[in-house]
């Protein structure tokens, strides 16, 4: 039943019973409506097709009507034909793909220069992790109800993956303006380019008593936004395009240009000729931009 409800199609339906309530007569057309569909296409002597039966028991159509028990039974289908492949023609096979997704959606990379970056100091000494309060009368501190206040009692709200994603928040709320592709791909990078950093060595704590995970993850927390800061000055915004004419262009966005900016645009340019003459990769080629006005006309001009 629940088949002739909801759109089955098929030409050999020749009864249908209804065993179910039927609440209204849309229903009922529709389930009628299942069998209804000719088995054969024979005509007769006047060019019409051969009338063709089905036998509905239990639904209640208000334009049913009784034509008794008689109908003759529909021709059998024409013998088929079975198609088959001749022998030997397997290779000329064509098929074709089954396409499951097109993205047309510009997908730029975040890349982190890691030999770059410098290493950053968290110096425990100028970060507090203990403080004692006091109520103030008078403009004086009652030290009497003074209470402390220790971070390391506080450890859950210091997880590690807690700060791997505010941090990540903090990046993203400074880089989405700048960022052209979709905004979640941005997130998981940069939720990549913080863990690659809490791994790595550029992060300098010189105390072995802060190297407990405790101690190491509030240290962490209270220079979060040191860390953001030194993060963002090292990220750099690559965007893989693959041109109409086949080719794979490199395009870099940069605010400045500087010295070593240059030296490594230079070896940039020997990685894409060595890439080229390789040619297993395809073909490759590099620009840069400082003026994101400008970025229609460099397409133009790789893709031409």
């Amino acid at each position: 039943m629940a088949m002739l409800s909801e759109g089955w199609d098929a030409a050999n339906v020749t009864h249908i019973m209804g065993l179910r309530a039927f609440t209204s007569q849309l229903l009922c057309e529709q389930v009628i409506g299942r069998g209804l569909r000719r088995v054969a296409y024979e005509r007769d002597e006047d060019g019409l097709f051969l009338p063709e039966y089905v036998n509905v028991f239990g639904v209640p159509l208000s334009i049913f009507q009784d034509v008794g028990e008689g109908g003759t039974p529909p021709p059998p289908p024409k013998p088929s034909v079975q198609v088959e492949v001749v022998p030997g023609r397997h290779s000329y096979e064509i098929r074709w793909p089954n396409v499951l997704r097109v993205d047309t959606v510009l997908r730029p990379c975040l890349v982190m220069d890691w030999d770059e970056v410098e290493p950053l100091a968290l110096d425990p000494m100028q970060t507090p992790i203990h403080a004692e309060i006091a109520p103030a009368l008078a403009g004086q501190a009652d030290l009497s109800k003074m209470s402390e206040i220790d971070l390391e009692k506080a450890a859950e709200d210091f997880r590690l993956q807690n700060l791997i994603f505010r941090a990540a928040r903090k990046l993203y709320l400074q880089s989405a303006n700048g960022f052209s592709g979709d905004k979640q791909y941005l997130a998981v990078q940069l939720i990549r380019l913080v863990e690659q950093l809490l791994a790595s060595d550029k992060l300098d704590i010189p105390s072995l008593w802060h190297q407990h995970p405790v101690r190491r993850r509030i240290l962490l927390a209270m220079n979060m936004d040191t860390m953001v800061g030194h993060v963002y000055r090292f990220v750099r915004l690559w965007n893989l395009i693959r041109l109409n004419n086949g080719k794979t262009l490199v395009l870099e966005v940069k605010g400045q240009d500087s010295e070593r900016n240059r030296a490594k645009r230079a070896a940039m340019d020997i990685w894409i000729q060595a890439v080229n003459e390789q040619g297993g990769f395809g073909q490759w080629c590099f620009d840069v931009i400082f003026e994101p006005a400008k970025m229609r006309d460099t397409l133009l001009l790789h893709a031409g």
